[in-house]
Parts: C-alpha cells; structure tokens; sequence
C-alpha cells in the first residue's frame, strides 16, 4: 500500500518470517496488519472467522470480517488501521526472486516489502510479474543473464539501494513512477543498453551515490529529466559513444561530480542548473570550455584532465569559491582567465602537462596550499609573479621541468612547505626568493638543474623532516651542497642526505 509505514515485526516473528522467505511460499510471510493478530483484537476481536492478520476492535469483523491490515470501528480497509492496532500491508523479510511465478506470488498479496529485494537468476526475461510493486523499505538488486526488460511502472520509493547491474541482454529500463531514492543509484555493466531516455522520468532525488558505469552501447544520457539532488558522488564513466548528457533539473551534487572516458561529449550544457558540487572531476571530454553558467560552488578540488579540445575555463564566470584546483594533460588550455574567484586558501594545487598555458594570473593573491603545490612541465611558465603572496605549503611544493621558468624571487613570504622539490629547472643560477624558508616538513630534492650553482638561499633552514637529496645539477659542486648540510645541522635532517654530482 503506497504511503504507508509499518514498523518491523516483533524479534520473534522475524526468525519465523525469516524460515518462512526460504521455504515460501511467499504468503507465508506477509505481515497483514498487527503481527500479533487475535491478541490485539480486544472488545469483542474477531472469531470464528472474524479478523485475521491484524484483527478488529470493538466488535469489527466477524464471520469473514476486515482482512488485509482489518478494520477498526468498522473504518478502514486494506490496511488502513485505525484505533485497532493495525500497522498495514506488507511482506517483512529478505526476498530473492528466480522466477515468474514467485514475483506474481509477491504481487498477488503485497505492494510494499520491508527488507531487501533481490531479483536474479537465468530465468528471468523481464520483471511483469512485478508490476504492482510500489515501494521497497530496504534494498532493491536486479541481475540476470536473460533479462532483457526491467519495467515497474508502480515503483515510487526504494528507501535503500536501487542496482540493476552485471545483465548482458538488457535492453530497456523503465522506471516511470519512481521519484526517491534513499540510498545509491547504480547502473552498472549493462553492455545492450542503447538507451535511458524515458527511464527515469519522475526521479527527483538519490540520497546517496548515483553510478551509471560499463554501459558501451549507451548514446545518449538524457535519462534524469526531473533529478534536482543527489547527496553523494554522481559518477558517469563513459560510453565512448555518447554526445549528450541532460540532467536540466540537477542544482546540487553532495560528493563529487564525475564525468569520465566521454570523447564525444562536446558541451556540459545538460548541466546549465548546476549551482554546487563537493567536488568536480572531468577526465577524457572533447569540451571546448566550462560551460557551468550556474556553478557557485565546488567544496572540494575542481579537476580537469585530458581534456584536449579546451582552450578556456571562461564557462565558470559564476564560481565564487573552489576548495582545490587540479589541471592535467590539457594540451590547447590557453587560459585560465575563467576563474574569477580568486582563491586565497586552496587545498591542493597541480598545473600538470599545459603546453599552451602561459598565463597564471587568475591564482594571484594565493596565500596558503593546505596540501600539495605541483607545477610540471609547463613550458610557458616564466615567472613565478602570481605566487608572490604565498606564505605556506602544507604538501610537497615541487617544480619540474619547467624549463622556461628564469628564478624563484617572487617567493619571498614562503616560509614553510611539506617537502620542496626542484628537479629540472634549467635557468636559474640560484634559489633567491627563498631566503624566509625555514621548515621543511618531507624531503629536500634538487635534481637535474643544470645552471644551478648557489644554495646558499637554503642556509636558513632550521628543519628538514625528510631525506636530503642533491644530484645530477651538472653546474652544482660538491662544496656547495656540502656547505647546504653544514648550514641547516646534520640534526636537524630527519631522514639521510644523498649528494651527487
């Protein structure tokens, strides 16, 4: 019955129930009103034929009376208990359904099952014997090798799990009725999929992740027309051949928005609403910029990576905050102008393989990296200039090979860092700018510099936690980094020191 909540059968009734699901058949272990019958009839409870499964009060059925969740006062009917102790209509246990015949069984007698669901097996084509089921109060699995259609046009609620996974002959999901989810989403491995146009019309909400996964034949996403929020990560990673992805009601994503292995996916215009994610991950998309006209906020690290078409972030005029920000292996990304909101605390920062970027002023104003700070192989990177306000770096700080990059001066205010590392940095001859450096809480690495031959900017180190690593800088004498050790103190080396020529 849809709408109604019944609470779980007394302790010793679920062992029974329990017996009941394994041995069926399936009435067996409906609960029908009051678990406990007759014993809460009270005035006058039905006998001789009077309620059963949830009996009556003061004098409601007799001879034949209220059944299906009885009625009191002589009141409701098919569940709706008043005044009599009534709980409603439904099957209590866990159910796993390998034919036909024992999903008509199931809807012959209940709409609604508290417990877990679990359709299965290589007998099943498709789910019409399921047809009256209007709400799952636990989880709901669907697999099978022959099942070609999963259609349940009365389903409204599933209040745990919805997984429809691991069916190679699927075909057609048709799911015109549901509107929440209380726990995951997932659609996964279904390879005959050619389409979720229609299947999940009236979904608003999954409290929990939503994972659409391994579905190659799929071309189109447009699947969620009415999806307003999902509470944890929502995770699409591929079909190759998709172009299009529609979720125009979707405003908030509790955990992180992934997008993945999608190379024919031109625009995020389906995503026009979108105004917060925990996070956001795009990887392998043929987009040419951002286009996020709504997104104010990603609590977590905006990533984006190879994605070798984009040339701007100038979609994202809208963002006002960003808590990390991760930029890898896109080949023509020319500008990062786009990102207006000029971040002073970020908890993680990797510029990654940006060969047309040469540009970096939208990080100015940068004060604190709680975590990592990597700047590798940018060849357009000169100046260091819009770092000039940093003052921490709680990870590793490292630059490598960044070839055109001429000195580390405008690192003046840097005082601290998880780790530095310098590693094939041709240009400078020293490491002005680092004079305010004093703790080093990983290693120290310079490597493969090949003018390099200063380090006395480093002698006011007073602490390097981790190993000491100098070799390969092919202008750098032995004296000089000697001269490094002796300054900081063999004790305040945490880890070993390595020096080579």
């Amino acid at each position: 019955m849809p709408g109604t909540t019944a609470p779980h059968p007394p302790a010793a009734d679920v062992g029974l129930l329990l017996l009941a699901v394994a041995l069926f058949p399936l009435a067996a272990v409906l609960a029908c009103g009051d678990k406990d019958g007759a014993s809460d009839s009270g005035d006058g409870g039905g006998t001789d034929g009077g309620a059963t499964d949830g009996g009556s009060t003061d004098g409601g059925g007799t001879d034949g009376g209220a059944t299906d969740g009885g009625a009191t006062d002589g009141g409701g009917t098919d569940g709706g208990a008043t005044d009599g102790g009534g709980t409603g209509t439904g099957a209590y246990g866990d159910f796993t359904l390998v034919t036909q015949a024992q999903l008509a069984e199931l809807c012959e007698v209940t709409a609604e099952v508290w417990g877990t669901v679990h359709v299965t097996g290589a007998l099943l084509t498709d789910l019409e014997g399921l047809s009256c089921l209007v709400a799952v109060h636990g989880q709901l699995w669907i697999d099978g090798e022959a099942l070609a259609e999963v259609d349940l046009p009365a389903l409204e609620a599933v209040d745990g799990d919805l997984v429809v996974e691991s069916a190679p002959l699927l075909g057609t999901v048709s799911l015109p009725a549901l509107r929440t989810i209380g726990g995951d989403l997932s659609l996964v491995d279904l390879p005959a999929l050619v389409s979720l146009d229609d299947a999940l019309p009236a979904l608003e909400q999954v409290a929990g992740d939503l994972d659409l996964g391994s579905l190659s034949a799929l071309a189109s996403m447009a699947a969620l027309p009415s999806l307003a929020e999902v509470g944890g990560d929502l995770t699409i990673i591929g079909p190759a051949s998709a172009t299009e992805l529609s979720l125009p009601g979707l405003t908030t994503v509790g955990g992180t928005l992934a997008l993945q292995d999608l190379p024919l996916m031109t625009d995020l215009g389906g995503l026009s609403l979108l105004r917060t994610v925990g996070g956001l991950d795009l990887n392998g998309l043929a987009i040419t910029t951002l286009d996020l006209p709504a997104l104010e906020t990603v609590g977590g690290t905006l990533r984006v990576s190879n994605c070798e078409a984009l040339t701007d972030l100038d979609g994202l005029s809208a963002l006002g905050s960003y808590g990390g920000l991760e930029l890898i292996g896109n080949d023509n990304l020319a500008s990062i102008d786009g990102l207006v909101g000029a971040a002073t605390t970020l908890q993680t920062l990797e510029l990654e393989a940006l060969p047309a970027l040469s540009s970096y002023d939208a990080l100015a104003g940068l004060t604190h990296v709680d975590g990592p700070l990597s700047l590798t192989a940018l060849p357009g990177l000169t100046s260091l200039d819009p770092f000039s306000a940093l003052e921490s770096v709680g990870g590793p700080l490292r630059v490598d090979t960044c070839r055109a990059l001429l000195d580390l001066s405008p690192l003046t205010r840097l005082t601290s860092t998880g780790g530095l590392s310098l590693v094939d940095v041709d240009l400078p001859l020293d490491l002005s700018g680092l004079e305010a450096l004093a703790v080093l809480d990983g290693d120290l690495e310079l490597s493969r510099n090949d003018r390099l031959v200063d380090l006395s900017a480093l002698h006011g180190l007073t602490w390097v936690a981790g190993d000491v690593s100098i070799s390969n800088n092919d202008a750098l004498t032995a004296a000089e980094a000697d001269a490094l050790v002796a300054a900081v103190g063999i004790d305040a080396i945490g880890g070993g020191v390595r020096i080579e020529e």
